[in-house]
Order: C-alpha cells, then structure tokens, then sequence
C-alpha cells in the first residue's frame, strides 16, 4: 500500500454477495441499503 487511490471492483446498481453481518444497515426514505467494504464482497453476481 503506497497511498493511491485504486477504483472499487462494483459500480452503483451492481449485485454483489457479501459476508454474514457484514457491513452498516442504513435506511434512506422507503429504500434500504447495506454499505460494506470492498474486503467483505465476495461474489458479483451477474444476471
């Protein structure tokens, strides 16, 4: 680890598998979202 920045695996609408109890349960009106680290993603599941 030298400081840069790398670019995250996932983008925004990707459906990923990610570790029991992982990550921050947050609620934003009707919608629900998880927010886990990249480390804790284990699978991207594609359609």
């Amino acid at each position: 680890m030298n400081g840069d920045l790398v670019a995250p695996s996932v983008k925004t609408g990707d459906r990923v598998l990610v570790e029991a109890h992982a990550g921050l349960d947050v609620k934003d009106g009707d919608e629900k979202y998880i927010i886990v680290g990249e480390a804790n993603i284990l699978a991207i599941i594609e359609e």
